[in-house]
């Protein structure tokens, strides 16, 4: 008859808990998977910026045009010109513009030297005269609806 141990005896089991990590061993190479930040030393970078802006006026002021006196005759869609009605124009042929002095002469004016430079009060070098600028246009074509009645006529600006 077996014994009372054998039948009352607790049975052992083996620990069902997970075995704790292991630690490993260290790689072969240490320095392996590590980041290593270099420089150039300790000098200073010095980045440079320039820039520049320059800017310029030209206010012409008129002083006198040359102009053409023209009548236009009314065309109607057939090609027939009705001479009672029309429109009598002006079209300009030359604008004379006085365009100031312009220091130290310079494109496009040129022709100054040292002598002609005369000082202002703002120390500013320049001829002391003015200059003119000649502006030329296409003058009025006569056709078959367009009648030229006065040709070169000049007016002078009032300001001038």
């Amino acid at each position: 008859m077996p014994g009372f141990e054998t039948i009352v005896r607790p049975v052992v089991f083996p620990n069902i808990r997970p075995v704790p990590t292991r630690s490993l061993p260290p790689e072969d190479d240490p320095e392996k998977g590590k980041c290593t930040i270099g420089g150039g030393g300790g000098g200073i970078i010095a980045v440079t910026e320039n820039k520049s802006v320059s800017g310029s006026t030209h206010n012409p002021k008129e002083i006198e045009r040359t102009v053409d006196q023209a009548r236009v005759h009314q065309k109607n869609d057939d090609g027939t010109i009705n001479e009672e009605n029309f429109v009598d124009i002006e079209v300009a042929n030359k604008i004379k513009m006085k365009v100031g002095a312009r220091p130290g002469g310079g494109t496009p004016f040129t022709g100054f030297n040292g002598d002609d430079v005369v000082k202002t009060t703002a120390d500013r070098g320049y001829t002391g005269d003015d200059l003119i600028e000649n502006y030329r246009y296409e003058p009025v074509k006569e056709k078959d609806n367009i009648k030229i009645k006065k040709k070169n006529i000049i007016k002078k600006a009032e300001s001038a």
